[in-house]
């Protein structure tokens, strides 16, 4: 996979990447052994739906269906305030097969992947070769699959002119992109990959805006309190000042502190032999070096592109 130019984080330390990949068509299990075929690690299964893969050199691996209802045991405090015993019964298991099979149709199978060394990032190419021999699917394989890839990049920078950098330089990227991407027609219905509103760009993207490390949260919050956007800054800027974000966003518990972009991806292929990865992150290290060449970055603020 490309690499952008700046390795290090803002500690000095080694810049590392959290995956997700969504995708259907396969068991919980198959997914796993997806995952254990490239980086080994112990299973543990919290429940029909949900498995761990500990004990890898990265961290912890979760592998689940994207239903808190069923992550979470929901249907058993459910049927059991209707007086539902399944244990009773013997329906524990049956359910949970039927439960398996109808959310094998509507619901996304997900890998989280902990955060991964940049270097490494071409480990993930294996799991999604993994994935495709045992047949998962992918986000134009059926018109209800609305699945994505996203990425959680460690910050290189902390420092209020970098991150602005990094957001002009995304803005840019997305308007001069996203006439020609083909992103699938379900996908687009998803609010995830909205677009900053006309309101933002301009803002941002407006040559005379210098703004200190709380003006530029301040603005960001006053003008995109949502996390459903393809880039969403609410855990880098969560991490920098929780007390702000927490009370300016409009979903503050499902704001999740950290020092690292979070970029989506607006389809997720996996079924498609000629679907790479890694050109989906080489949109980031495009992002990354707009972002690094002010030169470019500002011509593009003045000129409406880059040249």
């Amino acid at each position: 996979m490309q690499l952008p130019a700046t390795l290090i984080n803002y500690r000095g330390e080694e810049r590392r990447v959290g995956v997700e990949i969504e995708f259907a068509g396969i068991e919980v299990e198959q997914a796993v052994t997806s995952v254990c075929a490239v980086f080994g690690g112990d299973v543990h299964y919290d429940s029909r739906f949900v498995a761990r893969v500990a004990d890898t050199r990265y961290g912890e691996f979760r592998v689940e269906l994207d239903a808190h209802f069923l992550h979470d045991d929901g249907y058993r405090s459910v049927l059991s305030r209707l007086g539902v015993d399944l244990a009773a019964f013997d329906l524990e298991r049956p359910l949970e097969e039927l439960l398996a099979g109808i959310a094998a149709i509507l619901v996304p199978l997900e890998i989280c992947m902990p955060p991964i060394p940049m270097r490494d990032l071409s480990l993930v190419e294996k799991v999604v070769s993994a994935l495709r021999g045992y047949g998962a699917q992918g986000t134009s394989s059926a018109f209800r699959y609305a699945f994505g890839m996203q990425f959680n990049i460690e910050a290189a920078s902390l420092e209020a002119a970098d991150i602005l950098a990094v957001l002009r330089a995304y803005l840019v990227h997305a308007r001069d992109t996203r006439p020609r991407a083909a992103i699938d027609l379900t996908r687009r219905l998803s609010p995830f990959v909205r677009p900053f509103d006309d309101a933002f760009v301009a803002h941002f993207l407006a040559p005379d805006y210098v703004p200190d490390r709380t003006t530029l949260i301040d603005d960001y919050l006053r003008l995109n309190p949502s996390r459903n956007r393809p880039l969403d800054l609410l855990p880098l800027f969560a991490f920098l000042d929780e007390d702000r974000v927490m009370s300016g966003a409009a979903e503050p518990h499902l704001v999740k502190p950290r020092p690292a972009w979070h970029y989506r991806l607006p389809d997720c292929h996996v079924d498609r032999p000629e679907w790479r990865a890694a050109d989906a992150w080489a949109g980031w290290v495009d992002i990354e070096a707009l972002a690094e060449d002010r030169a470019r970055l500002d011509a593009a603020l003045y000129h409406g592109g880059v040249r």
